[in-house]
């Protein structure tokens, strides 16, 4: 499930919620009639700060305790392992085009050096985008793995790899590439060459541009309309 779609479930929640709407909007008219100051943007604003303090450890908490368990190691050398986290994980990157996604750039640029032209394309577009390598446990942690390859997405590189929880990915916290295709294909690492005006060549079809050339004014044409001889048709 996409980012989009989540996103767009919370507001809806929210929005039916006729309770919290009625304490929201009493709480916003005073808070703009004690400040005296009915700044819409301001009052946003104040709302972000305080739900960070409020808030958003709520969240943190929630989050904790939905992250997947880690996992256990069977002192049994022959007890069966249970992958099925793994065939499921796989089974979101099959197919063509589907393995790429955009992470932030801040993920990945630990991994490029400095003067990379990757990186370039990275900042002209806003964000990174990293190739599906599998399944990894890290940390005794089932996580997803991801190639950053920073010699062009053409060129495979293998042991830049970055990780992203397995709960997270089964989200659909994540985006892919447009329309599912790759990065050559989006043309992502191309460099944009600027558009030169065509400025033509003028032509000067006067006698004085070379006094040796008789010019045939009938060649040139005129303003005035032309007899057209209707026995030729």
């Amino acid at each position: 499930m996409s980012n989009d779609i989540r996103t767009q479930q919370m507001i809806d929640l929210i929005s039916s919620n006729e309770e919290f709407l009625n304490q929201f909007g009493a709480l916003a008219k005073s808070v703009a009639l004690e400040t005296g100051d009915p700044s819409f943007a301001r009052f946003v604003q104040a709302i972000t700060y305080v739900s960070r303090d409020e808030i958003k450890p709520i969240f943190g908490g929630i989050k904790s305790a939905m992250k997947p368990e880690k996992v256990s190691k069977s002192k049994d050398p022959k007890a069966p392992v249970d992958n099925t986290w793994r065939s499921e994980q796989k089974a979101l990157f099959t197919g063509r085009g589907m393995q790429w996604i955009y992470v932030p750039i801040d993920s990945v640029s630990h991994l490029l050096e400095e003067d990379n032209e990757v990186q370039e394309f990275f900042e002209a577009a806003g964000q990174a985008w990293v190739r599906y390598a599998g399944p990894r446990i890290e940390d005794n942690t089932q996580m997803a793995a991801f190639e950053v390859r920073t010699l062009g997405s053409k060129v495979p590189t293998p042991k830049n790899l970055i990780y992203i929880p397995h709960d997270e990915i089964m989200a659909g916290e994540f985006n892919r590439l447009e329309e599912g295709k790759t990065p050559a294909q989006l043309k992502l690492e191309e460099v944009a060459q600027p558009v030169e005006e065509d400025e033509g060549v003028e032509l000067n079809l006067t006698e004085d541009s070379n006094p040796d050339v008789e010019i045939d004014e009938t060649l040139l044409g005129n303003d005035e309309e032309t007899e057209i001889n209707e026995d030729l048709f």
